[in-house]
């Protein structure tokens, strides 16, 4: 370990710290050498910003690619509606999206947290792990509940997107603007 750190110092000429004028004071009264504490705080200070950043791409990794991959796997190969397996990724995908939901409005507040991301990371194992199956658990109690009390409600809100015939708001907007020119028109 001692050849390990030595070689870290001399590569970041973290070395040239010992032969400043206050290494000497430095050394006699902690017995650590300059140099080997710029080394101990340089890595406190690269473990804090990946502990903040690093973690955060991780979670996502973590959060995304398996699950995705699995995903992917499923739809091509999805034969039977009520294959479990395939609901559970369809739970899960439900229960990420209101994880980056509620993410999206309270970042600022979350990452006061203490080690969010890791915390998050081991959420979102949590979700997917075949022996803990927590997606399920958290769709029951949240989504699943949700749906029953307001999805004729949300029906009754969406109803008139959902009847939105582009064709017909192209034709209308287009009389409706040359009904407007031509106004304008006459009453210059």
């Amino acid at each position: 370990m001692e050849h390990f750190t030595e070689a870290l110092t001399q590569r970041f000429h973290l070395n040239k710290l010992d032969s400043l004028p206050f290494s000497k004071t430095c050394t006699e009264k902690t017995g650590i050498r300059p140099s080997r504490i710029a080394l101990a705080l340089s890595a406190l200070f690269i473990f804090h910003l990946l502990s903040i950043h690093g973690l955060k791409w991780l979670t996502a990794v973590i959060g995304f690619l398996y699950p995705a991959f699995i995903t992917a796997k499923i739809i091509r190969t999805y034969s039977d509606e009520t294959d479990e397996e395939g609901k559970f990724w369809l739970k899960y995908w439900m229960v990420y999206g209101l994880v980056y939901l509620t993410e999206v409005f309270f970042l600022p507040v979350l990452t006061i947290i203490p080690h969010y991301y890791a915390l998050k990371a081991i959420f979102l194992i949590w979700l997917f792990h075949p022996e803990t199956q927590g997606a399920c658990l958290v769709y029951t109690k949240t989504v699943k509940a949700f749906l029953e009390r307001y999805e004729p409600k949300i029906d009754e809100r969406l109803a008139p997107i959902q009847r939105f015939d582009s064709q017909e708001f192209l034709k209308n907007t287009f009389k409706n603007l040359t009904a407007n020119v031509v106004k304008s028109v006459v009453r210059a």
